[in-house]
């Protein structure tokens, strides 16, 4: 009896068959994982629910932030008396970015809260950060145009001397202290910080 080899050699039926089962794969693949998280296209949630969507760009938003206004240097000091309190707040428009240090010599009940342009404070100030501290230190990025920083409030019986170090991309400093308001305007021009 002789040997008889099976055919090796598919036949064009086969061929045509295990390409569309290729071609279904690979689209399938392509619509579920790859646009999703590649382009951020997600047709069918998939990328969402698998937690791939927009991958390729967390890496990059945000890693270069350009800014309308100059870049300004402030230092700011005062002495607290027991039971005082002030606001200091910046000018800075959507997007804009400030670093920041406050340290005082003694804990103060602090609020870091922004106003947005053109929203009444009293229906909307989300506040940032809060607490009692003697300092903080960090940068912030405002989510909308308005005035942002912090509220501070001595709740010692000593005087407390604080002071704020800020740069960033902020075009006025506002001071709201016992019922006034205190405004300084940055230059317009250039300023880079001393030193």
């Amino acid at each position: 009896m002789e040997n008889v080899r099976p055919s090796t050699t598919a036949t064009p039926k086969q061929i045509v068959i295990a390409s569309l089962i290729s071609l279904s794969l690979a689209s399938a693949l392509l619509v579920t994982t790859i646009l999703p998280a590649e382009f951020n296209i997600d047709p069918l949630g998939t990328g969402k629910m698998l937690g791939i969507a927009g991958m390729s760009e967390a890496q990059t938003v945000g890693a270069l932030n350009l800014q309308q206004e100059s870049f300004h240097k402030d230092r700011y000091q005062i002495l607290l008396a027991p039971f005082e309190s002030v606001e200091y707040k910046y000018r800075l428009e959507e997007g804009a970015t400030m670093l920041f240090d406050w340290q005082a010599d003694a804990e103060l009940e602090y609020d870091m809260h922004s106003e947005q342009d053109g929203v009444d404070p009293q229906e909307y100030s989300p506040s940032f950060a809060k607490g009692v501290s003697s300092g903080t230190t960090g940068s912030y990025t405002a989510p909308f145009p308005g005035i942002h920083g912090w509220f501070w409030e001595n709740r010692t019986s000593n005087d407390v001397l604080l002071e704020l170090n800020a740069s960033g991309f902020f075009s006025t400093a506002t001071e709201f202290r016992q019922g006034f308001e205190y405004k300084r305007e940055f230059s317009k021009q250039r300023s880079l910080p001393e030193g």
